[in-house]
């Protein structure tokens, strides 16, 4: 199970990459047998942090499927209420509890307007420059989701 993400990880290190190997950890839970699930669901559950609602829009944002696109697009209006640039203040960082059988980043999460947040980002942008995303992808800063010394601990 872990030789698959590690190579994914390595090959697609960028942090708009990050939720879908949160999707491809799901879906190769499915195919182990049931005693590895129960073991492996509890760490997959943890340590999902590139689940947060910021992450999986920044994601859909980045996205080539303009549908993708526009989910997100429509959760930030949301999120906004009506203002033109987001609310890039301070706010928990909670992980959030997957939907282990989403094989979507639309999917993966529950999309509860309390809980959504913009991704840091978008915030600075005006709501007409976060509409354009209908029209081409957002190109995400490029972060790595992983670390050197993250690489290291794992060996």
């Amino acid at each position: 199970m872990y030789f698959k993400l590690y190579f994914d990880i390595k090959v697609r290190h960028l942090i708009a990459d990050a939720p879908y190997h949160i999707l491809t950890s799901l879906r190769i839970l499915k195919t182990q047998p049931k005693m590895v699930q129960d073991v492996i669901t509890f760490y997959i559950r943890k340590n999902a942090w590139y689940a947060h609602h910021e992450c999986v829009m920044l994601s859909l944002l980045s996205s080539l499927n303009p549908e993708d696109r526009k989910f997100a697009v429509e959760q930030i209006e949301t999120v906004r209420n009506g203002q033109e640039y987001g609310d890039n203040s301070v706010r928990p960082r909670i992980t959030p509890k997957l939907n282990l059988s989403a094989t979507t980043l639309t999917t993966l999460i529950s999309w509860n307007p309390n809980e959504v947040q913009e991704p840091s980002f978008t915030c600075s942008r005006s709501t007409a420059e976060i509409r354009s995303y209908l029209e081409s992808p957002f190109v995400p800063p490029k972060f790595s989701c992983h670390t050197q010394s993250t690489e290291r601990y794992c060996s």
